[in-house]
């Protein structure tokens, strides 16, 4: 489905004389809140959904913290790899920064979004050494936005649905309307696509047919 068929969809299923018609800038927002749900929920049924992206970067003497992809949603491993087997560097949370006074030779990573600089990794202590592309991080892409009609949510087709009953949800939350019909169809289409998952689409040998 493509926005532009989610929001007619929302909007024929929602429709209420007393309540104010959605605008559509409001409708692609809660799709993009809904999808990103529906993302994290994928993850636990579908590990693969989203392929692991591996990518490299170097030590600079002095310098704590360096830019990441901008597509970035979750940070796996990171491994510092020229000091002979590659070392993994647990994560800490970047309000921790001064506990570690540098500088020193890594033991620890952060990751945080900055609103001027975007993604950013940064290292406890900071290095007190150069490297040559010797930190390998493996990362989840993050799933974008949609932002016009003719868009097309990334998640499964499968799962469409879901999306649509979802939004519904939020815009009768917005309404202050009862949502308990949209929620209990939302959660119906996931029991429904985790069946799917391991029934038809995870087993080669069984060919499940999906019916939404």
């Amino acid at each position: 489905m493509q926005v532009s068929d989610i929001t007619s969809r929302v909007r024929s299923l929602t429709y209420n004389p007393s309540t104010a018609n959605p605008q559509d800038t409001d409708l692609i927002a809660m799709i993009n809140q809904v999808q990103q749900a529906l993302v994290a929920w994928l993850l636990t049924q579908q590990p693969d959904f989203l392929p692991e992206v591996q990518a490299k970067l170097s030590y600079a003497e002095g310098t704590q913290e360096y830019p990441l992809p901008a597509g970035l949603s979750k940070i796996l491993l990171v491994e510092v790899t020229d000091m002979g087997l590659p070392i993994r560097l647990p994560a800490r949370h970047f309000t921790e920064r001064d506990l570690f006074p540098g500088p020193g030779e890594p033991v620890y990573f952060y990751w945080r979004n900055d609103s001027a600089q975007g993604n950013l990794i940064g290292f406890l202590p900071t290095p007190y050494r150069d490297g040559n592309q010797n930190v390998t991080f493996t990362y989840l892409p993050a799933v974008p936005d949609v932002a016009l009609d003719t868009d097309t949510p990334t998640i499964p087709v499968e799962l469409h649905p879901a999306l649509v009953y979802g939004v519904c949800v939020l815009q009768r939350e917005r309404d202050q309307q009862p949502t308990q019909n949209f929620a209990a169809l939302y959660d119906d289409q996931l029991q429904k696509y985790a069946s799917f998952v391991q029934h038809g689409r995870g087993d080669e040998r069984r060919r499940v047919q999906w019916r939404p």
